[in-house]
């Protein structure tokens, strides 16, 4: 009868222990622990031009260009979490405390910057027994590099934001560029126009305050001269 009842409450025992194991694991510290590590994980992005020299055999002749990139850098990753990258069609990649670089640093490479990209980097726990479900979400955007910048227009008007060497809204044709620029141009030449009315309108005041206060003084004795005849004139008729 005893062995019977071996027989029974071992499994039992067994899966109790199991669960208490498992949640030994997972107590609160090392939930705590794992929650630390995510919020100390970084990132940014970094542009770099990369310039391509060859020699063009057509035209006889050495020929240099130049593109723009996009990098993530992530930071602080611990072996208690790792990494989801995200692009903007959805496609992810997954990164560890081993993809580290001696520098310590993840770095994740966007491709030409001739758009704008928008990357959410997920972060996990490494034991997903304990924490199984994203714990934070970073959002980077790669801002596009933009042509116009080099324009000669923009050495006239570089605060114009077409004229930013990096922007973080979609392509513009040239025709759209121009007509932008000269708006602006007309919009800064209004303000222009709108402050000297009044730095000239303050500096008068400035200048002749004396005079317009007894300006100001003397029709006030007039407007007041005016309407007690004016009263007196309509009392007077009425009676």
């Amino acid at each position: 009868m005893q062995k019977k009842l071996v027989y029974i409450f071992m499994p039992i025992i067994v899966f109790l222990s199991f669960i208490n194991f498992v949640y030994a694991e997972c107590d609160y510290d090392t939930e705590a622990k794992i929650n630390n590590a995510a919020g100390t994980v970084r990132a940014e992005y970094q542009t770099y031009e990369y310039n391509n020299n060859y020699y063009d055999e057509t035209y006889d002749e050495e020929v240099s260009e130049s593109y723009w990139y996009g990098l993530i850098h992530i930071y602080n990753l611990s072996d208690e979490v790792y990494v989801k990258v995200i692009d903007n069609n959805g496609n992810s990649k997954e990164y560890t405390a081993d993809d580290v670089a001696a520098d310590g640093v993840i770095y994740v490479g966007t491709g030409m910057a001739n758009e704008v990209k928008n990357y959410k980097i997920e972060v996990y726990a490494t034991d997903s027994s304990c924490v199984d479900d994203v714990i934070r979400t970073i959002n980077i955007q790669i801002p596009r590099y933009n042509v116009f910048s080099t324009y000669s227009q923009c050495l006239e008007y570089p605060d114009y934001y077409y004229c930013s060497e990096f922007v973080s809204s979609s392509n513009i044709s040239e025709r759209e560029f121009y007509k932008g620029i000269e708006d602006y141009a007309k919009r800064l030449e209004a303000e222009k126009d709108n402050q000297g009315i009044i730095s000239q309108t303050a500096q008068l005041i400035k200048n002749h305050w004396g005079a317009i206060i007894i300006l100001l003084v003397c029709l006030g004795i007039g407007g007041y001269i005016f309407y007690i005849k004016f009263y007196n004139k309509r009392k007077g008729k009425k009676k």
